[in-house]
């Protein structure tokens, strides 16, 4: 089993990925989550990372995910609030796109670390510009 250093060490990088498109298209996370598409797109950025480190998914995958919440929101009470509600939120449709969204960036990035994961950043970016 993981600690908690080596889940944060895990999610940290991809914590700060998102952070770097959320502030490339002005907002914050505690705005930006409250979008469901955004919301699966980070959790399917920290599931991958799950995934690919080969963790239990059912304990230290959601704790990693958790974590990731936590550091976003610079409140580990908000990132478990923020897990919560995205597995309620797992039936709806924007907020499976985000997710499969998510783990596909993670995965590229991954696999070819010169594409930096930009399409949080995209879709931030035709949400604000479909509201104006």
């Amino acid at each position: 089993m993981s600690d908690i250093k080596h889940l944060s060490d895990l999610s940290d990088p991809v914590a700060v990925a998102i952070q770097t498109q959320l502030s490339l298209a002005s907002t914050d996370a505690r705005d930006a989550l409250k979008d469901v598409w955004v919301l699966g797109y980070c959790l399917g950025m920290f599931d991958a990372t799950a995934q690919r480190s080969n963790l239990d998914q059912d304990t230290e995958g959601i704790a990693l995910i958790t974590i990731g919440f936590a550091t976003l929101l610079d409140d580990p009470a908000s990132g478990a609030q923020r897990l919560r509600k995205a597995l309620d939120s797992q039936e709806d449709p924007d907020f499976a796109s985000g997710a499969q969204t998510g783990g596909n960036d993670l995965f590229s990035w991954a696999g070819e670390a010169t594409l930096a994961p930009m399409s949080l950043f995209q879709h931030l970016i035709g949400a604000d510009n479909a509201n104006h």
